[in-house]
């Protein structure tokens, strides 16, 4: 799918007949949902329910295992701040407040990147190098579960393996897998890649890497041993123009409910040329000056 206006940050509906993703379609950031076949778009969170104030950006929308709830980041006046809505409406909830977060010392630092435990009570969230895991009603302090995450990998979300109690991050040496137990973290690979998403058995991780002169690879790889397998080339990178401050123009790569399709958000910027004729003189005279 493609528009003229801002779509990104997409997830998969659990049962893989459509998307939701963040549009600015109306003019206003909201999230919405659209199926495959009959195209059918359906608004899920919008400005209006955050009456106390403008929302600037609501992105990075994740579908709860049950299709029942969605988690988002919310940005505001000076805030960013993870919620959970229900898919059929509801009133926002923050997994982390203010009090929570105090408690685990995290203090200030916006909220994102924004996953689900896979029975659908946990949100994994990060910020700023740390990992947190909370539960999606809130009311608790939460739990942060590693403190080396990796500069640059904004938006990109923190992964559960199925088992509930393994999680899958990009920490500072690399991908690695840190568990509930307190073991020490288990790198399994150093190369860094753009995106990353877990597949629905959690035996793989598909990823997408950045090789010589911009050249884009999407490869395999296997969570037990580290052993990346190249899949296919995806051709150069594409390039922001410079008046879009955009530098991760890839973002958000998903694999669909049954581990068969692939989704990832290409933002391209686009501009008008306008030519303004009728100048007056006086608004003229600058060119004298050189």
């Amino acid at each position: 799918m493609a528009s003229s206006r801002y779509d990104g940050w997409g997830d998969w509906l659990p049962d893989g007949s459509g998307l939701l993703y963040s549009t600015n379609r109306t003019g206003r950031f909201e999230i919405w949902t659209e199926t495959f076949r009959e195209h059918n778009t359906r608004a899920i969170v919008t400005s209006d329910a955050f009456p106390e104030g403008p929302s600037f950006f609501i992105v990075q929308g994740s579908v709860s295992p049950d299709g029942r709830s969605v988690t988002y980041v919310r940005f505001a006046q000076n805030t960013q701040d993870i919620y959970v809505s229900a898919m059929a409406g509801s009133q926002p909830v923050k997994p982390l407040a203010g009090s929570a977060r105090a408690t685990i010392g995290l203090g200030g630092g916006g909220e994102e990147s924004p996953s689900w435990s896979p029975d659908g009570r946990f949100i994994l969230l990060r910020v700023g190098d740390r990992v947190v895991k909370a539960l999606a009603s809130g009311g608790t302090a939460g739990t942060i579960i590693a403190s080396d995450r990796a500069k640059g990998s904004e938006g990109q979300r923190d992964r559960f393996l199925p088992d509930g109690r393994s999680i899958v991050y990009r920490s500072a040496d690399g991908l690695t897998q840190v568990n509930e137990d307190g073991a020490a973290p288990r790198l399994i690979t150093r190369e860094q890649p753009l995106l990353w998403d877990l597949s629905p058995d959690g035996r793989l991780i598909v990823a997408m890497f950045e090789r010589e002169k911009r050249s884009l690879d999407l490869a395999s790889i296997d969570v037990a041993t580290g052993a990346i397998r190249t899949l296919r080339s995806l051709g150069q990178r594409p390039v922001s123009p410079d008046f879009t401050n955009y530098p991760d123009n890839l973002r958000a790569m998903r694999i669909s409910p049954d581990g068969t399709r692939l989704m990832y958000a290409y933002l391209k910027p686009e501009a008008d040329i306008w030519i303004l004729q009728g100048f007056a003189p006086e608004a003229r005279s600058w060119w004298k000056l050189w």
